[in-house]
């Protein structure tokens, strides 16, 4: 019997998400928004729930705030509110993940996190991204209207 590398069945499964993505966002095939940075690590299961549930942060009190929860004291990065806004993404275990973000015609933005695949039992931590982005013609944020 033939068996497959290890690394084939979590790429396949990745490109499969992209591919299901795809067809959730329509056929305009609205143009990928590039990160202009992005902060990432793990942090403890419990802090999870600290982030933001409309899964972006478009003003600073709230940005410093889950930075200083999620980085201690490590210096908060200067964000212009009014240029960008912050997508946040935290997984439910350590797989890292990254987010993939296209702008509809309507000004929504579609958001999805691709991640590694690796099966952990009982995790103690999570990993997160922050991605900075400019907010240069969106509305919401997967139907969350920003403010």
């Amino acid at each position: 019997m033939h068996r497959l590398p290890a690394t084939v069945g979590p790429a396949i499964a990745g490109l499969l998400l992209f591919y299901i993505y795809g067809l959730a966002i329509g056929a305009d095939n609205p143009p990928e928004i590039k990160i202009v940075e992005s902060w990432s690590g793990e942090v403890k299961l419990e802090l999870r729930k600290q982030a933001p549930d409309a899964g972006f942060i478009a003003e600073a009190k709230s940005w410093e705030k889950l930075w200083k929860t999620y980085r201690g004291d490590e210096k908060v990065p200067l964000v212009d509110f009014k240029e960008h806004i912050i997508l946040v993404g935290v997984n439910s275990d350590p797989n890292q993940i990254g987010a993939v973000a296209k702008l509809g015609e309507k000004g929504d933005l579609r958001v999805m996190y691709a991640g590694t695949l690796i099966g952990f039992i009982d995790p103690k931590t999570c990993a997160y991204q922050f991605a900075m982005i400019s907010r240069h013609g969106i509305k919401s944020v997967n139907g969350m209207v920003m403010k």
